[in-house]
């Protein structure tokens, strides 16, 4: 699903203007975003955890070249699925 389509059914089901929801996205994104720039966590309880982890070094084969190259140590965002979130994806 593509931002549009989920801006448009969470309008669907507030009764709120997509202008709106589109706006309180975007906000919810850049706040995520800036947290986790500072090195906070994002959680939602029962939806799941937004955080940052340190990725260590490693070496990689390049697609186009066929060389190794060595990656240096970084900091990745990430996201830990909540129970409820991770019970409602099981059920059919």
């Amino acid at each position: 699903m593509y931002t549009r389509e989920f801006v448009r059914r969470v309008s669907d089901e507030t009764h709120l203007s997509e202008r709106l929801i589109s706006e309180m996205l975007t906000a919810s994104m850049k706040v995520v975003r800036e947290s986790l720039k500072s090195g906070q966590q994002v959680r939602f309880p029962g939806f799941g955890v937004f955080y940052t982890r340190q990725q260590p070094p490693g070496k990689l084969k390049s697609i186009s070249t066929g060389k190794v190259v060595a990656v240096a140590a970084r900091r990745v965002a990430a996201f830990r699925v909540g129970a409820t979130l991770k019970k409602a994806v099981l059920k059919k």
